[in-house]
């Protein structure tokens, strides 16, 4: 299929702005200290599209922005794919209309959104800001605060170093670790491996599990699921656990004494759902 290439020389981190009204937009930040802009057609209708597409770089060599022409002016038929190689922890605003958003390699802040498609990315030095109309949202490490919403699809961040917030309508949640985390699905279910900090899981319909909690408040409600929550050890937890038609288990050792540790305050729900709590590592 057509294509055109567009080669800077940037030997450093460069920022990008990456716009793509009709597919789907891939970036991979390597060692390198020069950058390549491929645009191509993803049909014969295409071709037109590719040849008005701007890719620019700025009078200060700070930043790279592609725009190609709107979708009215090339056609419903039109789609393009972009794909952009930059130096490692490079910084970007990338927004596609109805497509992917791939990222690979560790990147710097990122502000991604698509109206449909998928968004991924490897490692995040700094803040992940990632927003779906509908599709999955899968970040891996990320230095800073993390921020995910998608209408109807997963939601999966690795280990996060800052505040993280994840809500999906429809969908499952999933979190290797992070200090703080807000999460709420409407209809899925909520997996955190591991909690330092606050913790807030709602979901409309479906299971919540929290691995190990070590420090901070635990709410979690669903109207229709599971709760589970494994307390570190060495941690005391101060309860306020119910169900309506549910079981309550508890393996914590109960003591009347006011403790001199670290102490979790656990709020639990569950409408028509069982609640267990644990010690972490059992």
């Amino acid at each position: 299929m057509h294509s055109t290439q567009h080669e800077f020389s940037t030997p450093g981190p460069i920022g990008l702005d990456i716009h793509n009204d009709t597919g789907d937009i891939k970036i991979k930040a390597l060692p390198t200290e020069q950058s390549l802009v491929v645009v191509t057609a993803n049909n014969v209708f295409s071709a037109k599209a590719v040849d008005e597409t701007v890719v620019t770089l700025s009078p200060d060599g700070q930043r790279i922005t592609v725009r190609p022409p709107r979708g009215w002016k090339i056609g419903r038929s039109a789609s393009l794919r972009i794909q952009a190689q930059v130096p490692m922890g490079s910084p970007g605003v990338v927004e596609a209309g109805s497509g992917d958003i791939v990222m690979r390699g560790p990147v710097h802040d990122i502000n991604a959104r698509t109206g449909s498609g998928d968004v991924s990315a490897e490692n995040v030095a700094g803040e992940a800001q990632v927003k779906t109309g509908s599709g999955d949202i899968t970040l891996g490490d990320v230095t800073g605060p993390a921020t995910a919403a998608t209408g109807s699809g997963d939601i999966t961040f690795g280990d996060v170093a800052g505040p993280a917030t994840a809500s999906t309508g429809s969908g499952d949640v999933s979190v290797r670790s992070a200090p703080q985390l807000k999460s709420r699905t409407g209809s899925g279910d909520i997996t955190i491996a591991t909690a330092s900090g606050d913790v807030g899981a709602h979901v409309g319909s479906g299971d919540i599990s929290i691995g190990c909690v070590s420090a901070g408040r635990v709410r979690a409600e669903t109207a229709s699921g599971d709760v589970s929550v494994g307390i570190a050890p060495g941690v005391v937890a101060k309860l306020d656990v119910s169900t309506v038609t549910g079981h309550i288990g508890s393996e914590l050792d109960v003591d009347d004494v006011a403790p001199d540790g670290d102490v979790v305050d656990v709020y639990l729900r569950s409408v028509t759902g069982d609640v267990r709590l644990h010690r972490a590592g059992g």
